[in-house]
């Protein structure tokens, strides 16, 4: 049985618009080092989730979910950044200096707003509309063919296995009196189980085809000024980046 779609946001913006500009905060969030163009990307972050109505809270659940993860990044960076020493570990050779502190911070910020660009790219479409805009921005590899046709497809099933895959990793983990093995072989069982009933529905033409999507596509005046506002932002955090 195929589990339901996640609520999703209601959007009136093109898919491209959307990759377009995740991966233009992606990309200026891991070359930019100052604060303040770093500011500049998370109140544009922040303005897109309100536009879109995006609950803050699966953003905190991510955040618990990914925290060990932030942790040892940070640890990593703090004590293994070498320069101006401020405290150094009794009986080790590790060391917290001035510049660990700041990339420690940076890579937990980088972190951070990466996982939740993401997350809120994938909450405001639904998998055939991403894939679409895929497809459209690929230009002449996305046209029409079995090659593209095929690329779509098992892309918008890789991509809808991911609600499935998030929610019964979670219910994996919360198991209590069941050992390991017996867990894993459920999870991977009911993995098996899903592809199946996903590949059988694609087969039968019951799931949307995303390049009839993407032939559907237009961009719209409410594009061009999402994506100007977009350049505006990027060309502003560059001037505050190399002053």
């Amino acid at each position: 049985m195929i589990a339901a779609a996640p609520e999703r946001a209601v959007t009136r913006l093109d898919p491209r618009t959307h990759i377009l500009f995740a991966v233009a905060l992606l990309v200026h969030l891991f070359r930019w080092q100052r604060p303040i163009p770093l500011t500049l990307l998370t109140a544009a972050w922040l303005v897109y989730a309100a536009l879109h109505r995006l609950a803050p809270l699966p953003f905190l659940r991510l955040l618990r979910f990914l925290r060990w993860l932030l942790l040892v990044a940070a640890a990593l960076h703090l004590f293994m950044t070498p320069g101006h020493v401020l405290w150094r570990l009794p009986a080790t050779d590790l060391w917290i200096t001035r510049e660990g502190i700041a990339i420690a911070g940076l890579t937990v910020v980088r972190l951070t707003l990466a996982v939740w660009i993401a997350n809120a790219l994938y909450r405001c479409m639904a998998p055939e509309a991403m894939v679409a805009g895929l497809l459209r921005l690929l230009g002449p590899l996305g046209r029409h063919g079995r090659r593209a046709h095929r690329f779509a497809m098992v892309t918008g099933l890789a991509i809808g296995f991911l609600p499935w895959f998030a929610e019964q990793f979670q219910g994996w983990r919360e198991q209590r009196g069941v050992d390991l093995e017996t867990r894993l072989t459920r999870l991977v069982t009911a993995g098996h189980q899903e592809i199946a009933a996903r590949a059988a529905a694609a087969s039968r033409g019951e799931l949307p085809d995303p390049t009839a999507h993407a032939a559907a596509l237009r961009l719209r005046a409410v594009d061009a000024l999402f994506l100007l506002a977009t350049a505006a932002t990027l060309a502003a955090g560059w001037v505050l980046e190399v002053r």
